[in-house]
C-alpha cells in the first residue's frame, strides 16, 4: 500500500541512464554568426589627453531633461539615443548652419545627457562625428538646391536620416555590428523558405532584408532608410569628395527606391511571416549574448540548451511584465503632461471666455477618462507562461 502512494524515486545512478537526445551539430550559419561574432571587439577608452571630460552639474540637468523627454516619446529603448543625436543636430545646426566644431559640442551634449559614461569620448571621436557631419552637409548643399519646399524636405529628412544612424553606429560599433550579425543570421536561415512570385531574386532579398528591419530588429523608418542604404552603398565616412560628388546626383532615385522597398505591400506580407518564426531566433541570441563562451556546447548540447531556453524564457517573461509597467507609467506622464495639463491651461480659461462658464464634469471625464482606460487594459494583461515555452520548436 505504501509502495502505491509514494511515487518511484530514482537513485543518482538510475538518472545518469537516463536517455539524453543525440548531439547535435552547428549549422554553417551558426558557425559562422559565432565566428563573426568573436571578431567583435569593445571599444578603446581614450588616453587622459584626447578624451572629454563635462561638468556632472550640467550633467544632472542635461539628464533629469532628457528623462522627462523620453518619458512622452513613445519610442522602443534602443532608438532613443539616435533620437537624441537628432534633436541636438537639429538645434545645433539652427545656430550654426555651417557645422563647423559642431561634432565636439554633440558629443559633449550626449556626455551630459548620460547616453554615454563621463571621459569614455575622446579626440577620435570628435574626428570621426565631424567627417560625417561635413559630408553630410555638403551632400545637402549639392542636392536640395534648386528643388521646390516639398522635394528639399523629403530629401533633407532623408540625408538626417543617414547622418543621425551612422552617427549613433560610429559611437556604439560593438553594439551594431552584434545586431547586423544577428539581423543577417536570421536573414540567411528564413531566406530560403520565402518565396515570391512575379519578382527577382534581388527585389524578394530587399523586401526581405526591409521586413526583417520591421520584425527582428525593431528599426523605425530612419533606420530601415539608413540600413536599407547601406547594404547597396558605402556608409557617408567612406566616401571621398570626388565620389560624394559623382553619387549625389543619383541620391533622390536612390532614396524614392529605397522608400518604395520600405512601404511595398510584399513588405507586410514578409513581416506576418518573419513574427511567426522570430521566437526561437529571439531565445538564441539572448542565450549567445549571456553566455557567448558556452554557447556553442549548449547548443549542441539539446538537454543544455532546453535548460537555458526554460531559463531564458522565464526571465523574458518577467522583463516583458517589467516593460508593460514601465510602459504604463510612460503613458500615464504623457497624458498628465498632455491631456491634463492642456486641459487645465487651455480648455478651462477658454470655456470661460468663449461660453462665459466651465463644464468641470466634461474637463474631468477629457481628463481622467484615458489613463483609467489605460488601467483597465493593463488589469486583463497576462505575462506569457510555461504553456508559451512548450510551443517552441524543438
Amino acid at each position: 500500500m505504501v509502495d502505491e502512494l509514494i511515487p518511484d524515486l530514482k537513485t543518482p545512478e538510475q538518472e545518469e541512464k537516463k536517455p539524453k537526445f543525440p548531439p547535435t551539430k552547428l549549422s554553417n550559419f551558426t558557425k559562422a554568426l559565432l565566428e563573426s561574432l568573436k571578431l567583435i571587439k569593445p571599444r578603446s577608452r581614450p588616453d587622459d589627453i584626447s578624451q572629454i571630460s563635462v561638468s556632472q552639474t550640467v550633467s544632472f540637468l542635461a539628464l533629469v531633461y532628457e528623462r522627462v523627454r523620453n518619458a512622452v516619446e513613445f519610442r522602443e529603448d534602443h532608438l532613443v539615443l539616435r533620437a537624441a543625436i537628432e534633436r541636438i543636430i537639429k538645434r545645433r545646426l539652427s545656430i550654426n548652419p555651417e557645422g563647423k566644431g559642431e561634432g565636439e559640442n554633440l558629443l559633449r551634449e550626449l556626455l551630459w545627457a548620460r547616453y554615454f559614461d563621463n571621459g569614455s569620448l575622446g579626440g577620435e571621436d570628435i574626428s570621426k562625428t565631424q567627417q560625417i557631419l561635413d559630408r553630410y552637409l555638403l551632400l545637402r548643399r549639392q542636392i536640395i538646391s534648386g528643388r521646390p519646399p516639398d522635394v528639399q524636405q523629403y530629401l533633407g529628412e532623408f540625408l538626417l536620416a543617414l547622418l543621425t544612424c551612422e552617427i549613433e553606429e560610429t559611437l556604439k560599433p560593438a553594439s551594431a555590428s552584434k545586431q547586423a550579425n544577428f539581423t543577417f543570421f536570421v536573414y540567411q536561415v528564413l531566406r530560403g523558405k520565402v518565396r515570391i512570385e512575379g519578382i527577382t531574386e534581388s527585389q524578394k532579398d530587399s523586401f526581405f532584408l526591409s521586413a526583417i528591419e520591421k520584425v527582428y530588429a525593431k528599426s523605425d523608418k530612419p533606420y530601415q532608410r539608413y540600413h536599407l542604404f547601406i547594404t547597396f552603398y558605402k556608409r557617408l565616412q567612406e566616401y571621398s569628395l570626388n565620389d560624394l560628388k559623382d553619387i549625389s546626383s543619383k541620391l533622390p532615385v536612390i532614396f524614392k527606391k529605397i522608400d518604395d522597398i520600405i512601404t511595398s505591400p510584399y513588405v507586410d506580407t514578409l513581416t506576418k511571416f518573419i513574427r511567426k518564426q522570430l521566437p526561437p531566433f529571439i531565445i538564441l541570441f539572448e542565450i549567445i549574448k549571456n553566455k557567448f563562451s558556452e554557447s556553442a556546447s549548449i547548443i549542441t548540447d539539446r538537454d543544455k540548451l532546453w535548460e537555458e531556453v526554460d531559463q531564458t524564457c522565464r526571465e523574458k517573461y518577467q522583463q516583458l511584465g517589467t516593460r508593460i509597467r514601465n510602459l504604463a507609467i510612460k503613458s500615464f506622464i504623457y497624458i498628465l503632461m498632455t491631456k491634463m495639463v492642456f486641459a487645465l491651461i487651455l480648455e478651462y480659461p477658454l470655456s470661460l471666455y468663449v461660453y462665459g462658464e466651465v463644464n468641470m464634469k466634461s474637463i474631468a471625464i477629457n481628463s481622467l477618462f484615458p489613463p483609467i482606460l489605460m488601467a483597465v487594459i493593463l488589469l486583463f494583461f497576462r505575462v506569457p507562461g510555461d504553456e508559451r515555452t512548450e510551443e517552441l520548436p524543438p
